[in-house]
């Protein structure tokens, strides 16, 4: 597979309503420079029913010119559930999306789980999306990893006083999978950002990790290889003797 060098911009987002969210972003707009954009879970304090229609979308949908972008995940309304969706923009268009699978405790009978997991693809590029507490679980990044998947972007939202614990959890899945994870938390008081990319790279025989943090900044570019570790994990799935039943889709762009 080809190694390709994508730039990558985690946007530490502030919550906040949908006009100060757009506001925010309009604002540094000029500044973002990656070839993909990672917003965090639930940055627009509100649900939506009909999200589609909303002046948020085609905010996002615009927003996503030039580059893919991982917009973060909102609450939507769907025939009377609640899911906490992530929406995936490649320069304009929709790909797709990916709703959140286990619900955290505040959300447990509130929003409705996903049944499936999305991998997209294009050209060297092939990543899916975990939104916040499902990168907790073994599942997901295997599943991923299995299927192709290079890079897992982790829309979330952690209490600072969790950081130590969310860092381990994002290592461990790069490690375990040898697969490469950038998970984007906000800077709003009490969260603190501190958002973390953990790439993975071998070394002899063995794999290492690239660690990088983002602390309090309002945004963090990453370079990320794509492709560099397709053998590396073809071998590590191979080794793992667990099995999985869980559907995944396939998206093309």
């Amino acid at each position: 597979m080809q190694v390709h060098d994508l730039s990558i911009t985690g946007i530490q987002l502030p919550l906040g309503s949908e006009d100060e969210s757009i506001e925010y972003m309009e604002k540094i707009s000029g500044d973002v420079k990656g070839d993909v954009v990672v917003l965090p879970e639930r940055f627009v304090l509100k649900s939506y029913d009909g999200f589609k229609e909303s002046k948020m979308y085609t905010f996002l949908e615009n927003f996503s010119r030039g580059r893919l972008l991982i917009a973060g995940s909102v609450m939507e309304i769907v025939d009377g559930k609640s899911f906490n969706r992530s929406y995936v923009f490649n320069d304009t268009k929709l790909l797709g999306t990916q709703d959140k699978i286990i619900p955290f405790a505040s959300e447990k009978g509130v929003i409705t789980g996903g049944r499936s997991i999305s991998i997209f693809r294009s050209g060297s590029l092939s990543f899916s999306v975990a939104v916040c507490y499902d990168i907790d679980f073994p599942f997901f990044a295997r599943l991923s990893g299995m299927n192709g998947a290079d890079i897992i972007f982790n829309p979330s939202l952690i209490r600072q006083d969790f950081h130590s614990e969310w860092h381990q959890y994002i290592r461990a899945r790069a490690l375990e999978n040898r697969i490469s994870v950038i998970s984007v938390n906000s800077i709003t008081s009490g969260l603190g950002g501190d958002s973390i990319y953990a790439g993975t790279y071998q070394d002899g025989p063995g794999v290492r990790l690239n660690i990088q943090e983002a602390s309090a900044l309002k945004m963090f570019n990453v370079v990320h290889p794509t492709g560099l570790m397709a053998e590396k994990r073809k071998e590590r799935m191979g080794e793992d003797p667990s099995s999985y039943s869980f559907p995944v889709n396939e998206v093309r762009y």
